[in-house]
């Protein structure tokens, strides 16, 4: 059992949002993100996206754009902040 396991983690995650348990699956996202690496924006992606869910444009878009200036190749990133303007 590995606990810490970054992809224990996504995996509970999407449990989480799997079950609408929006709230939770947020503050998990978030605390991975403070620990995690800056370069990997594969769990920002995922919280921008439950922050559109739960109808917070304006986190959505500021980690859009996060996720932009680390990567700005990401078409995704790209797609869905272009679609919150």
């Amino acid at each position: 059992m590995f606990p810490n396991d970054l992809s224990v983690k996504k995996n509970y995650v999407i449990t989480l949002v799997r079950s609408g348990e929006l709230e939770e699956s947020e503050k998990v996202l978030v605390e991975i993100i403070k620990t995690h690496d800056k370069k990997d924006t594969s769990f920002k992606l995922i919280l921008a996206g439950l922050y559109s869910a739960q109808g917070k444009q304006k986190e959505s878009k500021q980690t859009y754009s996060e996720i932009l200036e680390v990567e700005p190749g990401n078409e995704e990133a790209c797609i869905f902040l272009a679609k919150s303007y």
